[in-house]
């Protein structure tokens, strides 16, 4: 027979490892519907990083199609190349 101490720790433990996992879940849901809402009608291609400290200004891929389409500026493609076996 347990000690009664041991079952109430288990439960406590049990309780833990599902706010754990529950929390986060649900924090997710709601950050994606809060930033879902923020923005109506705006398209993924709208969309930019946002990341703090950049060294350049991000465009999105609606403007950076506008930009080739018209040739306004000069676009560089950093990616390393494929090699091709």
């Amino acid at each position: 027979m347990r000690h009664v101490g041991t079952a109430h720790m288990e439960a406590h433990m049990r309780t833990r490892r599902a706010a754990s996992f529950i929390v986060p879940v649900t924090l997710g849901f709601l950050v994606g519907a809060s930033l879902a809402m923020a923005q109506p009608g705006t398209s993924i291609f709208r969309g930019t990083l946002l990341e703090p400290d950049q060294r350049t200004a991000e465009v999105s891929t609606e403007e950076l199609r506008k930009i080739l389409a018209d040739h306004s500026s000069l676009v560089l493609d950093a990616r390393r190349s494929r090699s091709t076996p």
